[in-house]
């Protein structure tokens, strides 16, 4: 079974990846995609909606998607993919780059499992 959805899913990537199929072809067969698994979902009775508990986690990774996506547009590409492409060719700019994204994923982890809860809104004292 892995290995039969291994290979359905190089075949979407070949399609999709053709340069000579118009961008049009291109959405539709990736919309086509989406809305055939959530036919089969909702006919299987298998569709359910998922969500984080809180809305803080769900806005910080939409900040974080947006940050990244962002990122990969002023670098060219997967500034993670260009990493580790240069470091096996030694390039002290890939390395540098590379370390520094992993000193930052780590303080940005850090700080974010040691926030402080914002207070809620029944907790806030007003004095009239």
């Amino acid at each position: 079974m892995t290995i039969a959805l291994a290979r359905v899913g190089q075949t979407f990537f070949l399609i999709l990846s053709n340069r000579g199929l118009s961008v049009l072809f291109r959405f539709l067969f990736f919309a086509a995609q989406v809305v055939s698994s959530l036919l089969i979902a909702l006919l299987t009775g298998t569709f359910k909606w998922q969500s984080f508990d809180g809305g803080t986690s769900m806005i910080r990774y939409i900040i974080g998607a947006v940050l990244m996506g962002f990122g990969g547009m002023l670098a060219g590409g997967c500034a993670v993919g260009a990493g580790m492409s240069g470091t096996a060719v030694f390039s002290v700019t890939a390395w540098t780059a590379l370390i520094s994204m992993a000193a930052s994923a780590a303080a940005t982890d850090h700080l974010v499992d040691n926030a402080q809860p914002l207070a809620a809104v029944s907790d806030v004292k007003t004095t009239a």
